[in-house]
């Protein structure tokens, strides 16, 4: 995120990088919370002009916001035919039956722009079933073991399981704007970061 927060003044990023910050904050000393939300207000005043405007779009909508409103026009007839099987794995498998579709974008779009639906139409209701379960399944687990954790704890495993936390709710948050499964680098960033999740609560819970 913080790479296409600075290159290309995404707005998913910024909000999925605030989200990391905002539950690394949490997870690590609750009673911070307020400040953390007290700055990031202080904040906004001195923004670039430029991140200012960015961020007002989000509300007011712009050219990009427009193109994800045509994507889900053009695959919803598309979902609601697969929306139990699925249409198969892979953007190729889905850019071959999407054009079968009105294209209210132009053109064959290679992905829907959002993780969770691109998930269901390419594996069904099960799929996505699965995925949520598995990432809810994560997230408990996770914050399980924090709470189990004492002073005596071993502070550099804990952290590591903060920051990969955190670090997985933000790349979750910016999945509600992007697929970003869609390159394959970030896809594994992904699966890295989650396999270390899993290696440090099993080594805080031995």
């Amino acid at each position: 995120p913080l790479i296409a927060l600075g290159l290309t003044f995404s707005r998913s990023s910024w909000i999925g990088f605030a989200v990391a910050m905002f539950m690394f904050v949490v997870l690590t000393n609750w009673r911070l919370v307020p400040l953390f939300i007290l700055g990031g207000i202080a904040i906004i005043p001195v923004l670039p002009q430029s991140i200012y405007n960015r961020i007002l779009t989000i509300f007011t909508g712009d050219s990009s916001v427009g193109y994800r409103g045509l994507i889900f026009a053009t695959i919803e007839p598309m979902l609601e035919k697969y929306w139990f099987t699925g249409v198969g794995l892979g953007t190729d498998v889905f850019m071959s039956i999407v054009r079968n579709y009105p294209l209210h974008t132009g053109v064959v779009p290679p992905h829907t722009h959002n993780l969770y639906i691109q998930i269901w139409i390419e594996t069904g209701l099960v799929g996505i079933l699965v995925f949520l379960g598995f990432i809810i399944n994560t997230f408990k687990r996770t914050v399980r073991t924090i709470k189990s954790m004492t002073e005596a704890s071993d502070n550099y495993v804990k952290y590591i399981i903060v920051a990969g936390v955190s670090s997985l709710a933000g790349i979750l948050t910016v999945g509600l704007a992007e697929y970003i499964w869609y390159y394959p680098r970030v896809m594994i960033i992904f699966w890295v970061v989650v396999g270390l999740l899993f290696a440090a609560n099993k080594v805080a819970e031995q």
